[in-house]
This record gives C-alpha cells, structure tokens and sequence, in this order.
C-alpha cells in the first residue's frame, strides 16, 4: 500500500516525496526524505526502485501527461518521472464508489522494486485504471518477480475491458517459492486506449504467519444521532436495543460534545482532534494516516456525501468505499476476514437516521397531516411558508427520525454480531459516536447546522474495551457498562486512541487531549468543549460549554448580516438543561471569563469569512447525492 513512511511518530501531511520503501511489515510506502541511509537507520526496509521505470517512461513520452486529481508525482529515477502514488476513484454506479491508495502511471509505463520476500509470503494488490468518458478498449495488467539470477516470472497476465463504471479487481497471488529471497517485483501495464492511466491499488506483500501485535479499531459514526434518542441514555422509545447491548460491556459517556453541528468539520475535528477554527499549519495527519504508518490496515466505508473522500477524508485509507453498507454488510465482512497479520482500523459512517425521514415502525397511531410518506428539509420548506407544522405534525416527524434509529441499530447490531463470529470482540477496540445531533423545535426550529444548543451539539460515545486492553487499563468497572459523568469531546478520541495504542504523542499538536484516564477509572482535570458553526451565511456562532455552564458567541458577517445584532449568550446547564433562559447580562464576570477562554482559542482566526461551502470542483455525482441528502455545503 502507497503513503507516508517516517522515522518520527507524528508528522503533518505533506506532498510525498521521490523514493519508494517497503517496511518489514511488507507496506509500499514513502519515506518522509530520499536518503536511504537514513531511512535504514529508522528501521525501515528501503525498496529500491530501478531505472526500469524511468527508461519505459521516457521510451512512453518526454513530458508526463497532466497529472489526474489525487495524483502526486512521486516515484522518480535520475530525474525522471516513473510513477504516482495518491488516490484513485472507481465508479460503480450512480452513488457506489471506491477510492484506493495506489500506485499509478500512464498504461505502457513499468514500475519495478526490490524486495525481501518474508516467511509465508503472499502478494495482495487491486487492478483499477482512471475511467475514460466512454466505454471501449483493453487495459492488460502484468505482475512479474525475479530473483537476481532468474528470468522473471510472470505471476499475473489479465486483460479487461475499459468502462466508464467499473470497479477494483482485487488479486492474491502465493509466493511461497520465493520465501527468504531478496527479488525484483516488477508491475507493468499496457493498454488500447491513448491517455489512461492505470492503478496498482495498495500492493503488499504480507505474511501469512505474522500476528497483529495490536488491537483492532473499530469507529463508527451514525450520523445527525442525538444522545438522549438512545434508550442507553434514557430515551423511552425502544429505538437502540443493539447499540443499549453495546454500552452494557462497555464505557458510556453522558456528555461527550461534538465540535460542530454539521457533517464535515465534526468528522474533520473527529479525525485529527484540532478544533474547526484553530485552521494549523501545516495540516495536522488524520487518524487514519497515523493508524496505517504504524502498520493498520485500513479501510472506510461511508454514506460519502459529506465525508466523501475528495474532501479530504481520503488520506490514510487504502480503501475508501462509498456504500450503503448497512444494506450490504458483506462488504464489511469480506474486509474483515483479509487477514494478513497486521491489525485493521476500519470506520464505518451512514446517513440513514439523517433527513429524510421515512420509516413509519413508530407512527402507526398518529395521524399524518401533510407529512404523508416521508420528512425532510425540501417539504419542511415549504410548510414553514404554508405557517409551519402543527403539534401533530411534529410529533409525527420526531417518531419517523426515531424509525431511522431503529433501522440503522437493526441492521448495526446483525453486522456486529456477524463480526463477532469472526472475533470482533477479542480483539478490537469499538467506538461508537455520531457527528451531531438533531433539533427538534426545542428553539423554535427543526434539523441541524444552525445554532450551538445541547439538541446539536451533545452526541453519544460508547467505547468498547477487549479483554487485552481491558487488562492494560486496569480491568476496572467502568471499562464493562460504566457510565462516565465528566464531559469529553469529539477531538479528544484521537489522542485517546494513540494514547491506548502507545503509537504517537500527539501532545500540543492536536486540541484534544487523552481521556485513558476515564478508561481506567481515574479523574481529569476538567475541561471546557469548544464549538463552533461556520456553515450559516448571515453569522458564524462560537461557543465553550462546561459541566455546568454554555456560552455562545453570535458573529454577524459582514454584508451578509447586517440585520443581525453581535450577541454572547450564557445558561446555566446545571437548572437549564433546555438552555432557555439566558443570564449573560447577570454574570458580567463568567462572561469576561469565557470570552477571554473563547479568544484564545479563535486568535488568528477571521471571524468574518466566507461559510465553509462545498467546493465547486466537485463532481456533480456527488453534489446531487448532497442535494438528495437536503443541503450543499450548509450541513
């Protein structure tokens, strides 16, 4: 597999650089500099690329074409480009796609490494191209090894078709034969079609025999589900009764805040643990990126929309899989069973519980209005202009948002249990949260994105802790149905992870902080959760909540939202748990303090920018799946 290979434990991404390793965990993967000598000395096993590229490249053309999007120039011989490594997409339908890592050139271009072969050695890739416009020709693929005597043996020859749509064909080739050898693993395309451009997605040579000498990590995130929905946090609807199984082994979080109120800065917060607004430079690694340069395989399947990979999900995942895997949960599982000794992170996302909302378990003794078969943003459009919903109404689009809970806990809990068989729960670190949660006229409007009150802000965490770490962290109570009162954040889960899995020290260059303390029964320090919308033209809202207190900030933007009054709002969470009352003009002095704590984290920052829209690059494929979803770019 293709990324970020270094001698430190945390570095920020970067545009890779020009020569190719292969660590003894048998990972494809790039050093952070050239030198070889150093890179040897960190512990890697540097793979040496040969001139074979570089001359079939300048046999091919003088000038590289221009190179597709997610594509970095990467590989390269005295001077010359011989290869990319980066993301490549392949559609498999009007929404199905998968994004790879890979390495990838020009068809007609060889690629060539040295390799040490381990013990009980097989080969793992994915054969994929970049999709012409239209459909028609061939692309041949061609795997081939030598040892430093030998003629190269062919180990693959596959010719298929060129389409518009079409998906990775993943191989597995045995090496037994040449276990122990140091040989020449040469990969090399031809094709029909003028401009193509091939990918070899993730290539590995794994051993069959190694071990994972680390848990597991499972992440999944239910999209727009508020906490106080689940009945594992006191809801009286039996919306959840896989994920209540979840939390009875496992460690619940009362009060765990999300930085956002909509999809991708809460992931985007979620993935590296710096605030929204702290905007770092350079940018900080994602989770995934830290989880694969120390040997996880890794791979996401996703809703898309949002957290579609183009915009900026993708780096770290080998695979990057947009599908409804809640009603095709054999993907996962097929992931699940590759085993090839290193430990799997895999992150699970669904805007099933998001609007619109359709399914009816909970309505059939309430009367309909004009909601009929289903609710979302377009019809609640247009009621607010026919003088908005009725009582009844409301009641009927709270009971078709909790149906969709239901569903996605049905159809979560038959995955986790088919993962079970295969020894989910031995081995693996669960973590079930959401992005944001969901309003429900308590502030006088419906959905998510707009305001900063507990309905948005306040999402579930549930931490599942295996028998080995459970060992690790104490083998207290609280790991096996405890229930954790101290507010967290979404930001901390980065550092947590790390933290349990001794893989980096991310210290001061992440917002969040590790909560193993939690873990392990003891007691932190608290600490205030920051959060922010950016996503509303007319203003940009900051806030910082406390165990006990909120304080929210309202920025109108300029030209935009003149009519809007700069406002600071404050409620006491402890006899306000609704936030209804504000009592900023009481508390001058908790104001000041807040703000003065607010300031500091956003100093540097414009609070008059533009909204965080989605950018205009993208395709349209994915901007009408937004649209489906009920918004572009505001939630």
């Amino acid at each position: 597999m293709i990324g970020l290979s270094t001698d430190r434990s945390i570095l920020p991404r970067q545009r890779p650089s020009i020569t190719l390793a292969i660590s003894l965990l048998a990972l494809v993967s790039l050093p952070a500099c050239r030198t070889v000598e150093k890179e040897q000395r960190s512990g890697n096993h540097l793979v040496e690329l040969t001139a074979a590229g570089a001359a079939e490249w300048k046999a091919h053309q003088e000038e590289p074409p221009e190179t597709p999007k997610g594509l970095d120039a990467a590989l390269t011989d005295s001077g010359r480009i011989a290869g990319w490594t980066g993301q490549m997409e392949m559609r498999q339908g009007e929404k199905d796609s998968d994004t790879r890592m890979v390495v990838a050139a020009p068809a007609g271009t060889a690629i060539e490494f040295k390799i040490d072969v381990p013990a009980e050695p097989v080969l793992r890739l994915g054969l994929g191209y970049r999709p012409p416009a239209e459909d028609g020709g061939e692309i041949t693929y061609r795997v081939a090894l030598s040892g430093s005597d030998d003629k190269p043996e062919v180990l693959l020859e596959e010719t298929v078709a060129v389409a518009k749509q079409s998906s990775w064909q993943d191989r597995e080739i045995d090496l037994d034969r040449f276990a122990g050898k140091r040989v020449a693993l040469e990969l090399r395309t031809s094709s029909t079609v003028d401009g193509l451009w091939a990918g070899w997605s993730a290539p590995a040579v794994a051993s069959r025999s190694r071990r994972a000498s680390r848990p597991n990590v499972l992440l999944i995130s239910l999209d727009t589900l508020r906490a106080d929905s689940l009945g594992c946090y006191g809801y009286e609807r039996p919306t959840s009764p896989a994920i209540d199984g979840l939390a009875a082994r496992s460690t619940l979080f009362r009060f765990a805040v999300s930085q956002a109120p909509w999809t991708r800065p809460s992931h985007m917060a979620l993935f590296t643990g710096v605030f929204p607004t702290s905007k770092p430079r350079p940018d900080p690694p994602l989770l995934a990126e830290l989880l694969w340069r120390s040997g996880y395989r890794t791979g996401a399947f996703t809703g898309g929309g949002q957290v579609h990979p183009t915009l900026g999900f993708g780096p770290g995942f080998e695979r990057y899989e947009v599908i409804d895997w809640l009603r095709r949960p054999e993907v996962v599982e097929s992931w699940w069973q590759q085993d090839d000794g290193r430990p799997r992170f895999v992150f699970l996302h669904t805007f099933e519980i998001h609007d619109p909302y359709s399914d009816d378990r909970f309505t059939s003794d309430l009367e309909r209005g004009r909601i009929a078969a289903h609710f979302g943003r377009w019809k609640w459009e247009r009621l607010k202009k026919q003088g908005g919903l009725t009582e009844t109404e409301k009641t009927l689009a709270r009971a078709l948002y909790d149906g969709g809970i239901a569903f996605t806990d049905e159809r979560l809990g038959n995955l986790l249990d088919r993962l079970e068989t295969l020894g989910l729960f031995e081995d693996t670190i669960i973590i079930l949260t959401s992005d944001h949660g969901e309003q429900f006229w308590e502030h006088g409007t419906w959905r998510h994105g707009q305001v900063l009150y507990d309905h948005q802000l306040l999402v579930p965490l549930v931490i599942y802790t295996p028998p080995p770490v459970r060992r690790a962290l104490g083998d207290n109570p609280v790991l096996a149905g405890g229930r954790v009162e101290a507010q967290v954040s979404l930001v901390d889960i980065l550092p947590t992870l790390l933290d349990i899995l001794d893989i980096a020290d991310v210290g001061s260059l992440v917002n969040g902080r590790s909560i193993r303390p939690l873990l392990e029964g003891r007691r932190l320090d608290r600490q205030e959760a920051f959060a922010e919308n950016t996503n509303i033209r007319a203003a940009e809202r900051k806030a910082l909540r406390t165990e006990r207190y909120k304080y929210i900030h309202q920025y109108p933007r300029e030209g935009k939202g003149d009519h809007l009054e700069e406002t600071v709002q404050l409620f006491d969470l402890s006899s306000d748990p609704q936030e209804s009352t504000d009592i900023a003009d009481q508390n001058p002095e908790l104001v000041e303090g807040f703000e003065r704590r607010l300031q500091a984290i956003i100093r540097g920052t414009d609070v008059t920018a533009a909204p965080d829209e989605v950018p205009e690059e993208i395709d349209e494929e994915l901007r009408d799946q937004l649209r489906a979803l009920g918004y572009v770019g505001d939630g």
